[in-house]
């Protein structure tokens, strides 16, 4: 972790909590000082970029705390949402474990390290879900093996918006019925087209940070398991590499598929966490 020589982490205290390793410090950052956990979300992107997500374009719909020992030491971080239901708990498990009662958890969906599944399972009862969740950041030097492309890669455009649902919603109707693709500020959109300029394969993220992250990636239902998505993103990685310096992915662990593809692309798994689905009443 960091170690920040910041006059506000030793005058502005919003609380301290006691626990038996030591006093920990919840510190809530204004939009004007996002920078200050800049250099740890480079440092380890597996983990942190997350909470880089549209701090930029939407400042005033994300709070970031950091939570300090009394060496202004970040111990972990949170990520709160409210506007898309979410929050994030990343770092130090028993300094997450320490401030718990002062975080609103109140959400649709709660991100943790997979260690405190134990933990939480007790903290939120049912009718809460729990999904596995893996997180892989890809490996320059270990790039997946060529093969023969099988499509073009193109950049797509708000023009492209009812070509990209289609794809989506064909490869996984439940998931992306709802879902409208966007293209303002740092957000991307590519997809392989076949040889008679059919969309195949789409994969949309956003670069923040140094970062290149995915957030969807589908292969329409009559091209699946045909090499199409690997084509795709084997060419995608490299563009990306001109715009970040990392690039970044997940899937649920029972996703098998999925982990399957992108370790052959060169990604490695490097973070695990839980997320907790409130079930609707």
């Amino acid at each position: 972790m960091l170690n920040l020589l910041s006059t506000r982490l030793t005058t502005h205290q919003l609380y301290i909590h006691e626990n038996k390793i030591n006093p920990m410090e919840l510190i809530k950052l204004s939009p004007t000082e996002f920078p200050l956990f800049e250099r740890v979300s480079q440092s380890e992107p597996e983990k942190y970029h997350f909470l880089q997500m549209d701090k930029i374009l939407y400042p005033e719909d994300v709070h970031i705390y950091l939570v300090v020992d009394k060496k202004n030491i970040i111990q972990a971080m949170v990520g709160d949402y409210p506007n898309w239901e979410e929050i994030h708990l990343i770092g130090n498990e028993d300094a997450i474990k320490s401030i718990i009662n002062k975080v609103n958890l109140d959400r649709n969906r709660i991100f943790f390290p997979k260690k405190l599944y134990s933990y939480f399972h007790e903290l939120m009862l049912p009718p809460h879900l729990f999904e596995d969740h893996i997180r892989y950041l890809h490996d320059k030097e270990s790039f997946g093996s060529k093969r023969p492309q099988k499509g073009i890669l193109k950049k797509l455009t708000d023009k492209d918006t009812l070509r990209i649902q289609n794809v989506l919603c064909s490869a996984n109707p439940e998931l992306w019925r709802d879902y409208i693709p966007k293209f303002h500020g740092n957000r991307f959109w590519f997809g392989l087209e076949g040889h008679e300029g059919k969309l195949i394969s789409v994969a949309g993220g956003w670069i923040e940070c140094n970062t290149s992250f995915f957030v969807a990636i589908a292969t329409h239902q009559n091209y699946q398991r045909r090499g199409y998505a690997y084509d795709m993103l084997s060419q995608l990685i490299s563009v990306l590499y001109n715009e970040s310096k990392n690039v970044l992915v997940e899937t649920t662990r029972d996703n098998t598929a999925a982990c399957a593809l992108y370790e052959q692309l060169g990604f490695l798994p490097k973070y695990e966490f839980m997320v907790i689905h409130k079930k609707p009443t």
